[in-house]
C-alpha cells in the first residue's frame, strides 16, 4: 500500500477546504478549522492527507486554528496525525462501539496526554446511540454516559471542551430504524420532532466549570 492518499481523493480534499476557507474566513463564529472526521489517523495515507489539509489550511489561514477528529486514539496514541494538530481532538466512545467502561476513559485521556503533553484535548463526539437491538438500556444507558464520562473530563484541567453527540435523532440513509426515506438514527437527546428525552434534562443540569463547555452537535441529514 502506498503512504499517500490517491490524487483523486486529495485534490477533492483539497477542493473542498478551499472553498469552505473562501466561505467561512470571516464569520465570527468560526475560531479552527476541522479537516476531518474518523480517517484512521495511524494509517500512513490517511496521516499524509490530514498532515496537507492541515499545512494548506495554515496557509490560506494562518491565524486559525485546526485540528481533526480523531477516532483512532484508543492505542498508540503517539503515533496518531492529532500530533501534529493546534490541539487534539477524540470522538470517544467508551462503553458503546469501544465496549470498556469510565475507568478506560480515565486511562486513554491520560496516555493521550502523555503522548501531547502540550496540546489541549476536546472530546470532539461522545453519548451513546441506543438504536439496535442489542442495546436495549436506551436512553437510561445515555444519562449514566453523561454522568458517568463527564465526571471523568473534570479530572484533568487539559480539557478544553466537549462535544455531546448528539442533540437529535435524525434522519440517515444508514440509519437502524425505519425503512425508506424514513429511516433514521436514534442517538439525540430529543426525537425527530423535537420532543426531549429525559436524557436532555441531565444534560442540561450538568454544566461544567470553566474552561470546560457542553456543546450539543446536530449533524446533517445524510452521513457517509
Amino acid at each position: 500500500m502506498s503512504g499517500e492518499p490517491s490524487p483523486e481523493i486529495m485534490n477533492n480534499g483539497l477542493e473542498q477546504l478551499h472553498e469552505m476557507i473562501a466561505r467561512d474566513r470571516n464569520h465570527p463564529c468560526i475560531f479552527s478549522w476541522g479537516v476531518c472526521n474518523e480517517i484512521g489517523g495511524q494509517n500512513p495515507p490517511a496521516y499524509s492527507f490530514a498532515k496537507r489539509m492541515y499545512e494548506e489550511s495554515k496557509r490560506l489561514d494562518p491565524n486559525r486554528l485546526v485540528s481533526y477528529a480523531s477516532n483512532s486514539l484508543q492505542k498508540t496514541p503517539g503515533k496518531d496525525v492529532a500530533g501534529l494538530m493546534d490541539y487534539v481532538m477524540w470522538n470517544e466512545y467508551y462503553e458503546t462501539w469501544y465496549g470498556g467502561t469510565p475507568d478506560d476513559v480515565h486511562r486513554n485521556l491520560e496516555e493521550i496526554h502523555a503522548a501531547f503533553p502540550n496540546k489541549p484535548i476536546v472530546i470532539s463526539e461522545y453519548g451513546y446511540c441506543a438504536c439496535r437491538p442489542d442495546r436495549p438500556e436506551g436512553d437510561e444507558h445515555r444519562i449514566r454516559i453523561l454522568e458517568k464520562h463527564d465526571s471523568v473530563f473534570r479530572d484533568f484541567d487539559y480539557m478544553a471542551g466537549l462535544i455531546f453527540f448528539c442533540y437529535n435523532d435524525y434522519r440517515t440513509h444508514i440509519g437502524d430504524r425505519g425503512t425508506g426515506v424514513c429511516k433514521q438514527r436514534i442517538h439525540g437527546v430529543v426525537d425527530l420532532y423535537g420532543n426531549p428525552e429525559s436524557s436532555w434534562g441531565t444534560l442540561r443540569l450538568d454544566p461544567l466549570p470553566s474552561p470546560l463547555y457542553i456543546l450539543l452537535a446536530t449533524p446533517n441529514c445524510f452521513e457517509s
